[in-house]
């Protein structure tokens, strides 16, 4: 039996009018939304119900992090080792965590695609590579 693309199954799925997942009720009011504008940007059989759990870490640990970049913003002296050392961490959780949901842009893009990755410019001819364009001294 052949594969069906991921483009077939999302159409079967929006014709079949199935219900995108809600936020659980334990989720900060940040995280639900984070929660609701994720999962409205994917098609309805995006996540399944083995990946919700990894979805409710992703919101919720997005949430903490914007309060620890905060935190890093004002943090001074001794207080700025700890703050980064918390955003590095949570970074690298939500890194891990989009990846694994395919929320990256990686997942957006079609490997098979020609489009933009295959874009590379005119070489040294082209004004915009190598910040011809910014530094105009080359500019002619």
């Amino acid at each position: 039996m052949p594969r069906v693309s991921i483009e077939a199954r999302a159409a079967a799925m929006f014709r079949a009018g199935a219900a995108k997942p809600a936020p659980p009720r334990y989720l900060s009011a940040a995280a639900k939304r984070l929660w609701g504008a994720i999962v409205s940007d994917r098609p309805a059989d995006w996540f399944r119900p083995g990946s919700y759990e990894l979805l409710e870490q992703f919101c919720e640990f997005t949430v903490q992090q914007r309060r620890a970049i905060r935190t890093l913003r004002n943090a001074e002296g001794e207080d700025y080792g700890p703050a980064l050392a918390a955003t590095k961490s949570l970074t690298t959780m939500l890194t891990a965590l989009a990846s694994k949901l395919r929320l990256t842009v990686q997942a957006d893009v079609d490997r098979r695609a020609v489009g933009k990755a295959a874009e590379r410019g005119d070489g040294a001819a082209d004004p915009l590579l190598g910040g011809a364009a910014v530094w105009s001294e080359h500019v002619q």
